[in-house]
């Protein structure tokens, strides 16, 4: 049973691993001034994100301490002075989504709030015409053995996050198409848990949850999938006793 947990923890960190970000992204003006401003800018979105990131992969382990640290951040961390004229209303979204998290006595609540700010990144990327650049990570090969099983379902999370903030399409489809596979049995949670049926319920779930997500456009509606999705995964953590907070 240890093992078998032990190594859910450590497909969690690895996708925490996997999250590579370039951020600051669009057209760079070649003038000297101008990119020296810029430099720090994206520092800035990198560090932002990193943290907006800590919020959601907090949510999937299940562990509210480490939500609160990293909403607390955003929703108190300084702006840079010359960043791009019209991005303010966007800050006040996140930092209003990210005081929800921080506040949230559950992971429910966190899960939506953290879907809110996504949701008010790729508002932000879109109205200001930059973009954020991901390194990709390969998909793992479709297998119904549970661990790679569950490599899957966390390249799916990462998929989809991005889709929701950058906003890519691409990317959200690609991560609702890799839970299109069937859910795990009961009896695959078995030499872990006595919660088998619980746990089989929400296999199904997420993947009733990707049916619903795919081909949505509409950013709204991917931010309450995204919601959904994640929180179901930290019930499913929880369940397995492997969340960051016991």
């Amino acid at each position: 049973m240890q093992s078998f947990m032990s190594r859910i923890v450590l497909l969690v960190s690895c996708l925490i691993l996997g999250a590579s970000l370039g951020c600051g992204g669009g057209p760079v003006s070649e003038d000297a001034e101008e990119g020296a401003r810029a430099e720090p800018i994206g520092e800035y979105m990198r560090d932002h994100f990193e943290q907006v990131r800590g919020v959601q992969l907090g949510v999937i382990r299940g562990d509210l301490r480490a939500v609160r640290a990293a909403a607390k951040w955003v929703a108190t961390h300084d702006a840079l002075e010359g960043m791009p004229q019209g991005w303010e209303p966007y800050v006040v979204q996140m930092r209003g989504a990210a005081e929800e998290a921080a506040a949230a006595s559950d992971i429910a609540s966190a899960a939506a709030a953290t879907a809110t700010m996504g949701r008010a990144c790729a508002a932000c990327h879109e109205a200001m015409q930059r973009y954020p650049r991901f390194l990709d990570v390969a998909q793992p090969p479709e297998a119904y053995e549970t661990v790679l099983h569950m490599m899957g379902h966390m390249w799916a999370a990462d998929r989809m996050w991005k889709g929701l903030v950058t906003p890519s399409a691409v990317s959200w489809n690609n991560g609702v198409a890799a839970l299109a596979v069937d859910p795990l049995d009961e009896e695959s949670f078995a030499p872990a848990t006595d919660h088998v049926g619980e746990l089989g319920v929400l296999a199904a779930r997420v993947h009733d949850l990707a049916a619903q997500g795919r081909g949505v456009a509409e950013m709204d509606a991917r931010a309450e999938i995204d919601g959904q999705f994640l929180a179901t995964c930290a019930e499913c953590h929880q369940l397995l006793g492997v969340s960051g907070e016991q």
